[in-house]
């Protein structure tokens, strides 16, 4: 592995940002839920009751953008059995493998079209020195961490990286969730009398 002190020092800050993204998203829905819920909950809870409207929108945040943070989506859940919120967990986690796959295969398919260069020329400018560093290792990083898994996987297409090396680094979403979601779940976030411990953790 090329540059491994850098490499360890690339993942541990990371991992580092990924702890203080997760706090962070608990940290909103904190906020939330003891003091914007009540005032809101006429326009947002049919909007929040919608199924199909929240998968439409985290398919569209993870396929285009990654900009909402997928933690979101798992607290969106808890509402749940614990088999049913298992089994949203997996078909997030799908979702966001599938999204990822489809921004790559984009990559591969329009990386020599000029208008498409101009686009994303400044997700290549700002990505590309991970990859020339860290090469694939990027891709895992990127799906544990705050990093724009997206972006990332179409990156990674228009970089050139192989199919194989991508769809099996990517294939880490599944776990990144079922970390993620185990979290949320067995840390009792979806109880309210464990918020005022949550409080005074953040």
């Amino acid at each position: 592995m090329k540059n491994r002190p850098g490499l360890r020092k690339f993942f541990i800050r990371s991992i580092f940002r990924a702890i203080i993204g997760f706090a962070m998203v608990v940290a909103v829905y904190l906020v939330y839920k003891f003091y914007i819920a009540e005032r809101v909950k006429d326009f947002v809870e049919p909007l929040m009751e919608n199924v199909k409207l929240v998968f439409l929108i985290f398919t569209i945040s993870e396929s285009v953008v990654g900009i909402i943070p997928p933690e979101f989506f798992l607290i969106w859940a808890l509402n749940e059995s614990l088999a049913d919120y298992a089994f949203f967990v997996f078909l997030f986690a799908f979702i966001s493998y599938l999204g990822a796959s489809f921004n790559f295969l984009l990559g591969k398919f329009l990386h020599n079209r000029r208008f498409f260069k101009r686009m994303t020329i400044h997700a290549i400018r700002r990505y590309a020195p991970m990859y020339n560093e860290y090469g694939g290792w990027v891709i895992l990083i990127s799906s544990f961490t705050p990093l724009p898994f997206a972006t990332i996987s179409l990156v990674s297409g228009t970089m050139g990286y192989s199919y194989k090396g991508f769809f099996l680094f990517a294939l880490s979403r599944f776990v990144r969730f079922a970390i993620y979601g185990a979290i949320i779940w067995y840390s009792g976030l979806g109880d309210p009398s464990h918020y005022t411990a949550f409080l005074l953790v953040l």
